[in-house]
């Protein structure tokens, strides 16, 4: 049994072109506005989270090495192949891959949106990409945009039955961030409440299992993982999500999601759907409905469960972000939806603090400051005051950008660390001046014997 496209109509007659001129003028505009909004975010550095960073440094390892250099545990290599290529060019070579992928990602929602019939697709995709989460956390050289486009145009081909593609998509998307390849689970559950075939369980499977295993291959060869395994199994164990933390976490990963007035906006625009009854599709397919459910809402659990093994950062939940619209999206009351947006947006300028009636700046100028902070200490680094030799010890973080902001640095095994790096990293000539993000106490007798200084100096800001 061939399942038919979501949101196909066979019938339909083609628009005008009168229409269709209109509607190419605002998909241009918004294009414009899109990348205007994205553009103060281009410069600066590769951002303010160090695993931008730590992403550059392996890039630049892997040029240096002639080799696949993973970054961490379990390895990125489809983000980091691509940062291979980029990173020579700089910063905003590696962001701009950012925003072209949030771009992207965007309009695969919109499409799945139509594919669903969602009567609210535009502002659904609106959301998602005026979300201070998106629009601000992603615009670094980090892999969390490029993971959504390519996990939104796997669901886009789930939803067309292009079941061979969706397997691909699916696992390029885990080779951008691996967890992402635990949603073949809801996949292949959707695929066989839609069809019941097994031919589409087997053509999704092999195209997702043959991509994944020649994607990863070189991650699994590299020299660098065996070593970066108990790391990953270190904080697993110590640090997963415990229940007494659980409603704070929650809390706050909410917020970080929409953002305070934003998750307020949308539960306003779901209750309004219900209260008036506007929350179904203008043409209801509930055998099709049924399953795109079915993938949705299996997918946000797994991602959520992902992020309670290790929640450092709630950007880990990105992936359930645009499902969470969709879902939403469903219920939710068009003009109340469009509200909830803006709300949204309204976050990256502004924040209410609502227990204390204040507003402070929003993420995007925080942001902006937090770059500019950073890479003004990285410069006041090099710059260190005349005197006997010294060891600056200035964090990992601290290390990882004087090593991309400082060529002329030498470099020691230490500085490529991408997690613990005890010892210098990095000498200024005539190794009168090092930079280390960390010593041992052995280290730290054997520099001061050596006629060494030893400062400890406040690292960049994250």
């Amino acid at each position: 049994m061939e399942l038919t496209p979501f949101g196909s109509s066979a019938g339909s007659a083609a628009p005008p072109a009168a229409a269709r001129a209109r509607a190419i003028l605002l998909s241009a505009g918004l294009g414009v506005l899109f990348l205007t909004s994205r553009a103060p975010l281009l410069a600066g550095g590769f951002g303010s989270d160090d695993d931008a960073w730590r992403n550059a440094v392996a890039a630049l390892h892997s040029h240096l090495a002639g080799r696949y250099v993973p970054s961490r545990v379990p390895g990125f290599p489809v983000y980091e192949g691509l940062l291979f290529l980029l990173v020579p060019l700089g910063s905003l070579a590696t962001n701009a891959l950012s925003v072209l992928a949030q771009g992207t990602a965007t309009c695969f929602l919109w499409r799945i949106g139509r594919r669903l019939d969602l009567p609210a697709s535009g502002w659904i995709a609106a959301a998602f990409a005026l979300a201070p989460s998106v629009w601000v956390q992603t615009s670094q050289t980090v892999d969390y945009a490029l993971t959504l486009a390519l996990f939104l145009a796997a669901y886009d081909q789930l939803l067309g039955a292009r079941w061979k593609t969706a397997g691909i998509l699916l696992a390029l998307a885990a080779g951008s961030r691996a967890t992402t390849g635990l949603l073949i689970a809801p996949a292949l559950l959707f695929a066989w409440q839609s069809t019941r075939s097994w031919r589409a369980l087997f053509a999704l499977s092999a195209g997702f299992t043959l991509v994944a295993v020649a994607v990863f291959l070189p991650a699994l060869l590299a020299p660098e993982t065996g070593g970066l395994q108990g790391h990953l199994l270190k904080h697993v164990s110590r640090h997963h999500l415990r229940a007494e933390a659980a409603p704070g976490v929650a809390r706050g990963s909410l917020v970080f999601l929409f953002g305070k007035a934003g998750a307020l906006g949308l539960i306003a625009s779901v209750v309004a759907g219900t209260v008036a009854g506007s929350g179904r599709c203008r043409r209801p397919a509930p055998r099709r409905g049924r399953p795109a459910l079915i993938f949705e809402a299996p997918a946000v659990l797994i991602v959520a469960a992902a992020f309670a093994l290790i929640p450092y950062d709630p950007a880990y939940l990105l992936p359930a972000l645009p499902l969470l619209l969709l879902m939403m999206g469903r219920l939710a009351q068009r003009h109340v939806l469009a509200l909830a947006a803006l709300l949204m947006a309204s976050e990256a300028f502004v924040v209410p603090l609502l227990g204390t009636r204040r507003l402070v700046p929003g993420r995007l100028p925080v942001e902006l400051a937090v770059r500019a902070r950073n890479r003004d200490e990285s410069l006041r680094l090099l710059r260190p005051p005349a005197g006997p030799p010294g060891i600056l010890v200035v964090g990992r973080f601290g290390i990882l950008r004087l090593l991309v902001l400082a060529p002329e640095l030498e470099r020691t095994d230490a500085a490529w660390a991408p997690f613990d790096g005890p010892g210098v990293a990095l000498w200024r000539a005539g190794r009168r001046i090092g930079y280390a993000a960390t010593l041992t106490a052995r280290q730290r007798d054997s520099l001061a014997a050596a006629g060494y200084r030893i400062v400890e100096s406040v690292g960049p800001a994250r």
